[in-house]
């Protein structure tokens, strides 16, 4: 959440540094969470995967199959969204590809 701090009040250093020292714990403790997530889904595959989609989801599958999108699913989905966000998505992916290519080492290209 953004907070605005002004700059003319007394205590502005000690709220600035309580702010950015709470997202900093704030950070590693969602690093924490998605590392214990990414580790238990590699131990035990789909039925970790199962317990995360009923806890953060709540939804109870049966059957891991019972999630996938299926191909004709993913097609008719195109037709949902505007042209103006399938032109910014577009884009979006051609930025991100650019600089992620920039950060490969060049003995990889």
């Amino acid at each position: 959440m953004l907070k605005i701090i002004s700059c003319n009040k007394e205590n502005y250093k000690t709220k600035l540094k309580t702010y950015v020292e709470n997202d900093v714990l704030q950070s590693k403790n969602r690093t924490k969470l998605v590392s214990n997530i990414l580790n238990k889904v590699k131990l035990t595959g789909d039925l970790a995967l199962k317990g995360f989609i009923k806890k953060y989801d709540n939804n109870d599958f049966s059957n891991i199959k019972d999630i996938e999108v299926s191909e004709n699913e993913f097609e008719n989905s195109f037709n949902l969204c505007t042209k103006e966000f399938l032109k910014s998505t577009k884009i979006a992916i051609k930025r991100v590809r650019s600089y992620q290519k920039k950060l490969l080492p060049k003995d990889l290209m």
